[in-house]
């Protein structure tokens, strides 16, 4: 019995939380949507929107340019290395004893 009280008292609670939390989530949104439509934060938006459109297409140029770039010295940095692997005569590094190579355990 006393089991069947306590789930019947957390099922009460959790309804009436749930209920309360929804009236404070109402009341939040609808102030939010209050200072959201007010005249000054619309015509912010607005001239973030009117910056964010002149600048739209040099941000693009930016990005498309670094990406080009990138594509050039990755794609010299390979060819580069493949010169350097087609050599018969050259050998890899000597192991330097780093943390984890086997040669740098002393016996």
């Amino acid at each position: 019995m006393k089991k069947f009280v306590f789930v019947l008292g957390l099922g009460a609670g959790y309804v009436l939380g749930a209920r309360a939390g929804r009236k404070r989530y109402e009341q939040i949104s609808s102030v939010a949507q209050t200072v959201w439509d007010t005249k000054l934060v619309r015509s912010k938006r607005a001239e973030v929107d009117e910056f964010s459109r002149k600048l739209a297409p040099k941000v693009a140029e930016v990005a498309v340019s670094g990406a080009k770039l990138v594509t050039a010295q990755v794609t010299k940095a390979v060819k580069d290395n493949g010169k350097k692997g087609s050599s018969s005569k050259s050998k890899p590094p000597a192991p330097t004893g780093t943390v984890g190579n086997p040669s740098s355990d002393a016996s």
